[in-house]
């Protein structure tokens, strides 16, 4: 039975959240950025928890593990959400692409299984060129906008169905070893990969907490929604983008470099 707004749970699970962000940005602050990315990856999938309630989802037993799952369903609401924002409806996966699911989750399969086999190239093109139906009455400005969110959550998406997540949470906390070499170690995790994984969090926490489904996906959304109007169009727009690309790394490296300066 899927939970009221103001259940004692959902609540609990917001706070939880909210919880975990800051202890991510704190992590953040003082270096430790695996253990940062881990935290937030955590957070994104308490998220996961809190939607699993609203929409009375149950685990299928195809699902490697419970940190996998909530993943999944987080992203999947940060998909959905977005068609929301534009009262579209999601697009719809062909015969073939829902078979290629099918398979792809069979036989109760590990996590490292299932992230050795990489998504199979039909199914992601399938997912790619699945209609979108209202597109045709959208102004440029709002198909160039929608386009760049459209890719900001089909990355997550993709690496969540692909059991990616769930890896990249482990890899902020384990150092894996082969038989004579350091495979990964939280070391050598970037800040600027912590980063995006606190910002995915927060924006998948504004849609549980808020209900909050309107406000941009992604900093290059929310770059292009707050530029004059029309925006430039063709390699006028990919040589903005490129601009914009070189500033925020800019910004980045900025912003990093004061973090060091200012630890003790």
């Amino acid at each position: 039975m899927a939970v009221e707004l103001t259940d004692e749970r959902r609540l609990a699970i917001i706070a939880n959240v909210e919880r975990l962000l800051s202890d991510a940005h704190l992590l953040l602050e003082h270096g430790s950025a695996g253990s940062a990315l881990s935290t937030a990856i955590l957070a994104f999938e308490e998220a996961g928890k809190g939607h699993r309630l609203e929409l009375d989802l149950e685990k299928s037993k195809r699902t490697p593990s419970w940190h996998h799952f909530r993943q999944v369903v987080a992203a999947f609401v940060l998909f959905a959400s977005l068609f929301q924002k534009y009262g579209l409806k999601p697009p719809q996966l062909n015969a073939k692409a829902r078979e290629l699911v099918e398979e792809r989750w069979s036989g109760n399969k590990r996590l490292d299984e299932l992230t050795e086999e990489p998504v199979p190239e039909e199914f992601r093109n399938a997912v790619l060129k699945a209609g979108v139906e209202g597109l045709d009455v959208m102004t440029n400005d709002q198909r160039t906008i929608f386009m760049s969110e459209l890719r900001w959550v089909k990355k997550v998406f993709f690496a969540a169905a692909a059991g990616l997540i769930e890896k990249e949470r482990q890899s902020g906390m384990y150092v894996d070893v082969g038989e004579a070499v350091v495979v990964s170690d939280p070391a050598a995790i970037r800040k600027e990969r912590a980063y995006y994984w606190i910002r995915v969090t927060e924006r998948t926490l504004r849609i549980l907490r808020d209900g909050e489904y309107r406000e941009p996906y992604g900093e290059l959304s929310a770059y292009l929604e707050a530029q004059d109007k029309p925006l430039p169009q063709g390699k006028d727009l990919v040589k903005a983008l490129e601009s914009l690309r070189t500033e925020a790394a800019d910004r980045i490296v900025d912003l990093l470099a004061s973090e060091n300066t200012n630890q003790p």
